[in-house]
């Protein structure tokens, strides 16, 4: 191949390659760039030759003495020096270079024969993937944080459940158990006559006030009207049986319940209700309940507000994360576990008020 056409296809492959060449005259302080070179700096596409400073003038302020120290290095170390380094172009942006140098000594003198890539689109995906490096890094963290809150939460169901368990099977021995046994040795050790008389009369006494337990706690753990009349009826319900009889004033307020709600949602909702008003009822001394209950848009929102003795908030979490007064805790996991939040907002001497946000499912918040 003639040496003119070796020359184009040379041209063509460091042009293509964002690649350009160039050497340092060290004894007579000047570069000599191919036009190639002379590209990659954003000079004109021609063959030149630059005094080594004009060259140093080219190079950002921030580089440059980097740069100057690269130079003087090959120069003592006879070696080969590889840095990224920044250039000012002519309309004043700016493009990172990879340079190469390496020490080169004959006839001719000494040089450093170097070559120039243009890293520009290198260096700007490195900066964006760093970017989201930092965010992924962040994404992780949190994640791994939310897996451990995830790992608690589930532990502390766990936990709810069984001490529920515990209280159901204390109540059916202790209270039940006991009053059944009671009627099972009466009958069998029963009288003839006029006592036969009263004792019966005093196990139908003993069976009834089992039934009444019976029947009580099967409404604590799932009350029938929830599942036949909905959330509203449910909450009515709630509210005369826990409030009315301490005489304590309530009023329910419902805004844009025009539909069932799915069951889950429902029966969150209910509990959380339920265990705002049995703080109330133990230790709020209130004299007034408000609950207040609206569906807009694509969420459930609950507020259940009293006029007691109020608490200090930060103390009685510190208190539900040692494993007393759970109460609180118990609002908070409720509403978490079907992807919403509960805040308390109390102080001593000014009441408390309870706040959910529980969402919705499209369709429902849709409709």
């Amino acid at each position: 191949m003639p040496s003119f056409e070796a020359d184009v296809w040379r041209s063509l492959a460091l042009q293509a390659a964002g690649v350009g060449d160039g050497a340092i005259d060290i004894d007579r302080r000047c570069v000599h760039l191919s036009r190639e070179g002379a590209t990659v700096l954003g000079l004109p596409p021609r063959a030149d030759v630059l005094a080594l400073e004009t060259f140093f003038q080219l190079v950002h302020p921030d580089d440059r003495t980097a740069v100057r120290d690269a130079v003087d290095r090959i120069v003592d170390t006879r070696g080969v020096v590889e840095m990224r380094f920044r250039v000012i172009l002519p309309e004043g942006s700016v493009r990172w270079l990879l340079g190469r140098g390496q020490y080169h000594e004959d006839e001719a003198g000494r040089r450093i024969l170097g070559v120039m890539v243009d890293i520009q689109r290198q260096v700007e995906l490195e900066e964006l993937f760093a970017g989201h490096k930092d965010v992924l890094v962040h994404q992780r963290d949190e994640l791994g944080r939310l897996n451990a809150q995830l790992q608690d939460l589930s532990a502390r169901v766990v936990r709810a459940q069984e001490e529920e368990r515990l209280r159901i099977s204390r109540e059916l021995h202790d209270e039940i158990g006991q009053v059944l046994t009671a009627c099972v040795m009466n009958l069998e050790f029963g009288a003839d006559g006029a006592d036969a008389v009263q004792l019966q009369q005093e196990v139908l006494r003993d069976l009834r006030h089992a039934l009444r337990q019976l029947r009580q706690l099967s409404l604590e753990l799932r009350p029938p009207l929830l599942d036949e009349g909905g959330l509203e009826a449910a909450l009515r319900w709630l509210l005369e049986r826990m409030l009315t009889p301490r005489r304590i004033v309530h009023q329910l307020s419902i805004d844009g319940l025009h539909e069932r709600l799915p069951p889950a949602l429902e029966i969150t909702a209910y509990r959380i209700v339920q265990e705002a008003l049995t703080n109330v009822v133990r230790h709020a001394e209130a004299q007034h309940v408000q609950v207040e209950l609206r569906v807009a848009g694509d969420e459930l929102t609950l507020r259940v507000s009293d006029d007691g003795r109020g608490f200090d908030v930060s103390a009685v979490r510190r208190r539900s994360r040692d494993g007393d007064s759970v109460g609180v805790l118990n609002l908070s996991e409720r509403a978490v576990l079907v992807g919403g939040q509960c805040e308390i907002v109390s102080t001593p001497g000014a009441g408390c008020v309870v706040l959910a946000w529980l969402p919705l499912p499209r369709a429902q918040g849709a409709g």
